[in-house]
């Protein structure tokens, strides 16, 4: 990649049911090397086919100068491959992938992920009690770590308060279909770098790998690190970053 100046914008998308602040540690660290932009994605139904995330995305890429690094963690990477992937797509300087892959649910040829009875079970706990399926999630992410039930409970109230059930159940109708292979199949032109947990429980590390394969990306793994690592390790993930698109040591 081209060297990137402290003017750059880094756009970076947060997760499903993530309270946008979530990624501020992170924005933290970037801001070192980038000029920090946090995009949540809550309150905001995806529409047709994701047509109102990319929409926005979109937006809120031709409103920065220069051309930004777009960071998307998760279901925000998921968003920026759809976007990004797109003929007419707005013009980036590059494109971290964190914690996310070119499918979310296992099958059709992908053997990584959540099965559709998974995700189907993850709605149906949404209808009975929001924040208790959320507190579960979030310890889902959390892992291998444990996570205290007091901060957990806390996230979970946090996470239903940012995003509201319709988004959420919106949200995870949207990751069930998402299927970026076919388009980013030797059509992808951004420079990019895949930043994985080597031990992340929501998306297998393995579907990174396929990811940055299929994209002919380098792909930093952080040993032992779960789903979370935005928020458990931002400087690492800040750090392997910043490697994969040449400005780290």
């Amino acid at each position: 990649m081209e060297a990137m100046a402290f003017v750059t914008p880094a756009l970076i998308v947060g997760g499903w049911a993530c309270p946008t602040e979530w990624m501020a540690p992170l924005a933290s660290a970037l801001a070192i090397r980038f000029r920090p932009r946090l995009l949540g994605l809550g309150r905001l139904a995806p529409g047709v086919e994701g047509g109102e995330w990319r929409s926005r995305l979109h937006a809120e890429i031709t409103a920065l100068s220069p051309r930004p690094l777009v960071v998307g963690w998760s279901l925000g990477g998921m968003v920026a491959l759809d976007a990004l992937a797109d003929r007419d797509a707005p013009a980036v300087a590059g494109v971290a992938l964190v914690g996310c892959a070119a499918r979310f649910c296992r099958g059709d040829g992908w053997p990584w992920g959540a099965s559709a009875a998974e995700v189907r079970a993850l709605r149906a706990a949404l209808r009975r009690n929001v924040v208790e399926a959320l507190a579960a999630f979030r310890a889902q992410c959390a892992r291998p770590f444990e996570m205290p039930g007091e901060a957990r409970w806390r996230d979970a109230a946090a996470m239903a308060e940012a995003w509201g059930p319709e988004a959420l159940s919106a949200g995870l109708s949207w990751l069930s279909a998402f299927d970026a292979r076919a388009r980013i199949a030797g059509a992808w032109r951004w420079p990019t770098v895949c930043v994985h947990g080597g031990a992340d429980a929501v998306v297998p590390s393995a579907a990174a790998e396929a990811t940055a394969r299929r994209l002919a990306v380098r792909l930093e793994v952080i040993p032992g690190i779960g789903h979370d690592m935005p928020m458990r390790c931002p400087h690492e993930t800040a750090e392997a970053i910043l490697r994969g698109i040449g400005l780290g040591e």
